[in-house]
């Protein structure tokens, strides 16, 4: 929520590096996530009309409220005791709920880099998250159906690169180059 508030007016069509978005669509697509999410934690299918109508629009402008619900909502959904427990049916696929939390962490943090690094700001992650997410994600990548891959191809980085560098490197990104200022963990 903290590199939305961080995004200044004329970056809002800014292009990411998730070639499919701007800024603007960068941020409706992890807010849909996260709505799907919880819609599907509560046990509603997937709509593929939200989805289509949600990616073809081009306004109106998402509030504030409607960012910080979306993640609200999510961690309240994710936090009832049968969320992890049941299987819930993703556009992925149906998943443990358990393994629906990390892709959806995945998602926000990747998507988090990429709104990050389009607005000139340090992503708020730490190493201890950066190294869970790409733990998860090098299991996943192993078992994702073919034509089902939700990123793009791997891109080459150091052994020793920090963990938040390699997992978007994994995911299909170039890790920007470090700066003076920038954390190393």
């Amino acid at each position: 929520m903290a590199l939305v508030a961080g995004i200044e007016d004329e970056q809002w069509t800014t292009s990411t590096p998730c070639p499919e978005w701007d800024v603007a669509g960068l941020v409706r697509h992890v807010v849909l996530g996260n709505r799907i999410f919880v819609g599907v934690l509560a046990g509603h299918p997937v709509n593929p009309q939200l989805i289509l109508g949600e990616y073809a629009s081009h306004g109106p402008n998402l509030l504030p409220g409607d960012v910080e619900g979306s993640f609200a909502d999510l961690v309240e959904a994710f936090g009832r005791p049968e969320a992890l427990e049941r299987p819930v049916a993703i556009p992925v696929g149906t998943v443990p709920g358990a393994v629906a939390v990390d892709i959806r962490v995945v998602e926000n943090i990747v998507h988090g880099w990429d709104l990050a690094t389009a607005t000139r700001q340090e992503p708020p992650y730490d190493r201890t998250d950066a190294e869970a997410a790409l733990a998860f994600s090098r299991r996943a990548m192993g078992i994702v159906p073919v034509g089902r891959k939700p990123f793009a191809d791997p891109v080459a980085v150091p052994d020793g690169a920090p963990a938040l560098d390699r997992l978007v490197a994994l995911l299909g990104r170039r890790p920007r180059p470090p700066t003076d200022s920038a954390p190393t963990s």
